[in-house]
């Protein structure tokens, strides 16, 4: 939001990889800016080319991608892409924001590198959390900022928003510690096994007609039904039975997805989970 608010005016076009998270949706449609979305590889991250066909065509004022571990899709961005993107960025001098919330949990042997670690020209905006490794009670984040940092600060005073200092300084105390990195370490092992088990259940329970994307990290899949399959009509049927998915007309300002869902495996499957997944099945039979 600081970032969006710093760099745009209402009626501004901004480029997002699609499909997006929907709180960053929601977050643009509020401050009344036009969306261009780019689609997403589940394996390569951002379609880089027709990046490029949009920011030749459109006045693009922002450009948002999640390169390591995006959400939904669960992507992450080779070296090579992360390198044309920013080359891209540079070229065009576009701020890209780097929404890089999932890639602690990468299931990679070594956290890949951001885009933000090769920015030399300061285009690049960085943003982090402890929500998806810690808890997101703690409400805190970090910006690692780019050129005209005193607009994004100016904007950050004018909304008054500042974590509890306590929660910051228990963090860095917390981050100064190594068994930071060895519980983090087996929080991705954990997300590791539950996605494993998931892809069981899913070749056992589900349709075989889907395809599911190939998460390299965090705990979050993407299931894609039949074209004529409505998982909004879906999502209800489930929470009527106490099951919770997200519908994929969510993550999208265009009327698309609406055949896809999102699952959370965070949670451990215990028989309750697994029998909650037997049960989605048995809705997605009926559709």
């Amino acid at each position: 939001m600081l970032c969006l608010k710093a760099f745009t005016q209402p009626g501004d076009v901004v480029a997002i990889a699609t499909p997006a998270y929907y709180r960053i949706l929601q977050l643009m449609e509020v401050l009344q800016l036009k969306v261009i979305e780019i689609p997403t590889h589940k394996m390569s991250g951002i379609d880089i080319d027709l990046l490029q066909k949009a920011v030749d065509e459109w006045e693009i004022k922002a450009v948002i991608v999640s390169p390591t571990v995006g959400n939904p899709l669960g992507e992450s961005m080779p070296v090579e892409n992360k390198q044309q993107l920013l080359a891209l960025i540079e070229k065009k001098y576009i701020p890209l924001i780097e929404d890089d919330a999932f890639a602690d949990l990468s299931f990679e042997q070594t956290r890949p590198e951001p885009i933000k670690a090769q920015d030399k020209k300061g285009m690049v905006w960085y943003c982090g959390t402890v929500s998806k490794t810690i808890n997101p009670q703690l409400k805190v984040g970090w910006l690692v900022m780019g050129n005209n940092a005193d607009s994004v600060i100016y904007q950050h005073t004018l909304m008054g928003i500042t974590p509890s200092q306590l929660n910051q300084l228990a963090i860095a105390e917390y981050f100064a510690q190594e068994k930071h990195q060895k519980c983090l370490q087996n929080t991705i092992l954990t997300y590791q096994q539950r996605y494993h088990q998931l892809l069981s259940l899913i070749k056992k329970y589900f349709p075989k007609n889907i395809n599911i994307s190939s998460p390299t990290g965090g705990f979050v899949l993407w299931v894609e039904l039949l074209d004529s399959t409505n998982t909004t009509e879906l999502y209800f049927k489930a929470k009527q039975q106490g099951i919770l998915i997200t519908p994929g007309e969510l993550f999208s300002v265009q009327p698309r997805y609406k055949n896809c869902f999102r699952i959370n495996f965070a949670q451990s499957w215990t028989e309750e989970r697994i029998a909650a997944i037997k049960k989605l099945s048995q809705l997605l039979y009926s559709l």
